[in-house]
């Protein structure tokens, strides 16, 4: 989490803040220049515990913003071909995200049509990742659910969420997941 935010604050023009961001063994100092802001001290255990409980967040993740394509056969079948507008992306705790689905549930327009709408397109897509499949993204996605122990909410307009007795859940690294991919890749035969 240090390196992120020293990353993010060095990323800055130099001409175009009015902050220091300072680092040591123990803290991470932000300091505005304005004198309505205060300071911001971010100790070991701050920076711990949001290792822990911080993720990362597209944060306007509405249908203009994902974009879809046919695929190359006569099927007719529809793909995510990208996700864009990521100006709004960042790392949030995960309450935050929940926050924001509690806050934003009475936009959804339609009531129990819409719902319907919601478990229909869950029940799809659920219905075909269980087909077997030699894809390695279909096999990869339940493990690392399963890894962050998240899963769907009972109620569709809710997501995904922590499982109840989720408890802690440590810190997963590319290399984690470089480790489940290869892993796959060996129970498929292809390395």
């Amino acid at each position: 989490m240090k390196e992120f935010l020293a990353n993010l604050a060095g990323h800055a023009a130099p001409n175009e803040i009015n902050f220091s961001a300072t680092s040591s063994s123990n803290s991470f100092v932000v300091e505005s220049k304005l004198e309505n802001v205060n300071r911001v001290e971010l100790t070991s255990a701050d920076l711990d515990d949001l290792q822990k409980h911080v993720v990362f967040c597209h944060d306007d993740l509405e249908p203009r913003n994902i974009l879809i394509k046919r695929d190359g056969t006569h099927s007719g079948k529809w793909h995510v071909a990208a996700i864009i507008d990521w100006e709004m992306a960042g790392f949030f705790p995960f309450a935050y995200y929940a926050l924001f689905k509690e806050q934003s549930r009475h936009l959804l327009a339609g009531g129990k049509s819409a719902i319907k709408l919601l478990e229909a397109l869950r029940a799809m897509d659920v219905s075909e990742k269980r087909l077997p499949t030699e894809n390695v993204d279909r096999r990869f996605q339940p493990r690392w659910l399963e890894r962050e122990k998240v899963e769907f909410s009972s109620d569709v307009r809710d997501g995904w969420v922590r499982k109840a007795n989720a408890g802690d859940v440590r810190i997963f690294t590319k290399q984690d997941n470089d480790y489940l991919e290869m892993e796959i890749l060996k129970e498929l035969g292809y390395v």
